[in-house]
């Protein structure tokens, strides 16, 4: 989903001492971001509140890299299944993430991979332009979701707060000042129709975002459910604009 592959953007300024990012995830057709996937084990979070230093530094590499291509729905197997799709996250390990973009949000209007089809009646805003230090917007969507011997639907609330901003340390001696960290969290309460069994998932996705790029700097992600708890940590390689 894509609050697994969540990501805002930058562009930061100060106004009465906060930082404010103009542009979240504010992706044309052809850009390409490529991440390091990193061990897990033993990584935090860290401390909300204003100048902040998160040391990520001292990340490990873990897996292949992830590259993510902007693309149009058209180019896609499922495209057609998303008509208000103006935009297409498609990445290397073959999922593909259908995205409305408009003037001031974006957002997810569907989902294929992994052989799961999801759609979103009442898509779901995971990107705010601008978004400022301190800010929080909440926004309700639904979901229907098949393939795996599952069908589901259901509701839930994504809510995208800026929660700190100050400087962010990652490997090979890369340093960025005057980053913003944005969480983003989604709930949502699914039912089988055939069974009427519920599934409770909750995703909170942590993102840091300086001025210079329009991808995260390093996406903390963790999910948790009754049949599934994870954690996925990746950081930005590159950011290409073709």
């Amino acid at each position: 989903m894509k609050s697994l592959i969540l990501a805002l953007l930058v562009s930061p300024a100060f106004v009465i001492g906060q930082v404010t990012m103009s542009s979240t995830e504010d992706f044309t057709i052809g850009t390409i971001l490529r991440f390091k996937a990193c061990d897990t084990n033993g990584i935090a979070v860290g401390l909300t509140g204003p100048k902040q230093t998160w040391d990520y530094s001292q990340l490990q590499g873990s897996g292949a890299d992830i590259t993510e291509t902007m693309v149009a729905p058209g180019t896609t197997p499922d495209g057609k299944q998303f008509p208000k799709a103006n935009l297409v996250e498609k990445y290397s390990d073959g999922k593909y993430v259908y995205v409305d973009k408009e003037g001031l949000y974006s957002y997810m209007v569907g989902f294929s991979g992994n052989g799961m089809l999801i759609e979103y009646a009442k898509p779901v805003a995971f990107a705010k332009r601008p978004v400022s230090f301190g800010g929080t917007n909440s926004f309700p969507f639904t979901d229907k979701l098949s393939g795996n011997g599952a069908n589901l639907a259901g509701t839930g609330m994504s809510t995208i707060a800026a929660d700190g901003y100050g400087t962010l340390l990652l490997p090979d001696k890369k340093k960025y000042t005057n980053v913003l960290r944005v969480k983003i969290t989604q709930k949502q309460k699914d039912t089988s129709p055939q069974g009427g069994a519920v599934n409770l998932t909750t995703t909170v996705t942590y993102v840091w975002f300086d001025e210079k790029h329009k991808s995260a700097l390093l996406k903390i992600n963790v999910i948790s459910s009754p049949n599934y708890n994870g954690k996925t940590v990746e950081y930005l390689l590159s950011e290409e604009d073709k």
